[in-house]
């Protein structure tokens, strides 16, 4: 298990139209776990932004949003062999 927890940081000092563009605090959690079925053979399960966060980049004040980015819950099952 991970998390990534970031407060609100400026990106770029002179963004949209000359203003400064700040990224919202946000966080995410990941998750992953393997087990495996033999000496050569691992199945592998990932969650990435388990909390279902979204980013948010804004110019100047928070009112001003340029982007919204959900990327939503990603999942991958997986199976990796040693030979």
């Amino acid at each position: 298990m991970g998390g990534l927890p970031r407060d609100e940081f400026l990106s770029k000092r002179f963004g949209l139209a000359g203003l400064p563009e700040h990224f919202d605090a946000y966080g995410q959690l990941d998750l992953g776990f393997s087990y495996a079925l033999s000496e050569e053979i691992k199945l592998t399960f990932d969650v990435s932004n388990l909390l279902d966060e979204n980013s948010i980049r804004f110019a100047d004040v928070r009112e001003r949003v340029i982007h919204n980015e959900y990327t939503g819950r990603r999942a991958i099952l997986g199976l990796r062999g040693t030979f």
